[in-house]
């Protein structure tokens, strides 16, 4: 004989599926805006060729990136079984919102800057607390960057 509560348990996952699908659409949809978004951000800022790549070469790929990403996504995991939003989803999308700044920064203010602040968020996010070790990985990261971007590529930045 079943109680009460062991029959509401057993329906609770079919309820729980048919929740799950409108929430992974709208994700998978919000996903595809900002890759697009992106992706038409970029344009504007010329993207030139894989020869000659522009300023928004990259970011147009990283685009591209989000849009397939979303996509595989919602096709792979069709069973639903993905985790509840949590505290870690909270830092994903604070980390979404700090490549959003990061973008911004980069067109109004330089590369160095922009790419100062999105590695202290990011490292700050990943739950690093030493001052030394984050100011020593965004100076030696973004270095690195601009060495191989701008110096070796020759990837030409975006006009301030």
């Amino acid at each position: 004989m079943t109680s009460a509560s062991e029959s509401l348990d057993s329906e609770q996952p079919a309820q729980t599926r048919a929740g799950e699908i409108p929430r992974r659409l709208a994700s998978t949809i919000g996903f595809i805006i900002l890759g697009a978004g992106a992706c038409a951000w970029t344009v504007s800022i010329g993207i030139g060729t894989p020869d000659a790549p522009g300023p928004g070469f990259w970011p147009f790929v990283l685009g591209l990136s989000i849009i397939a990403a979303a996509i595989v996504f919602t096709v792979v995991n069709r069973d639903g079984k993905g985790e509840r939003f949590s505290r870690d989803s909270l830092t994903g999308i604070s980390l979404i919102g700090a490549v959003a700044v990061f973008i911004v920064l980069m067109t109004y203010v330089h590369f160095i800057v922009a790419s100062a602040f999105l590695l202290t968020i990011g490292q700050i996010l990943a739950g690093e607390r030493s001052w030394i070790k984050i100011t020593a990985v965004t100076v030696i990261t973004s270095a690195v960057c601009w060495l191989l971007f701008f110096i070796l590529l020759g990837v030409p930045t975006p006009r301030v």
